[in-house]
């Protein structure tokens, strides 16, 4: 299985985060990839841009507020249809 990693490098312009969105989505296609993967921070971001591929997560952070945040982000994460995996730190 392979897995598109997603680095949201968008601009202010709306033509080219347009043009950028149609080139993974090519991509995808293209090179046949199961998921596209990214840090959790990135997963409201990746569900409207990518409703219908399935996702990897990834979560990291040691402080007090990131463990708390994990909670929260586990549970909704995980309840996606699309989640393939996510990877948490302990």
């Amino acid at each position: 299985m392979t897995s598109y990693m997603f680095d949201p490098l968008f601009n202010k312009n709306i033509k080219e985060n347009t043009n950028i969105v149609m080139n993974i989505l090519q991509d995808i296609d293209k090179y046949d990839i199961d998921f596209i993967s990214s840090n959790v921070k990135n997963y409201y971001l990746l569900k409207n841009l990518f409703p219908n591929i399935k996702k990897n997560y990834w979560f990291s952070g040691s402080s007090l507020q990131m463990k708390l945040r994990s909670i929260y982000i586990r549970y909704i994460i995980l309840k996606d249809k699309n989640t393939g995996i996510l990877l948490l730190d302990y």
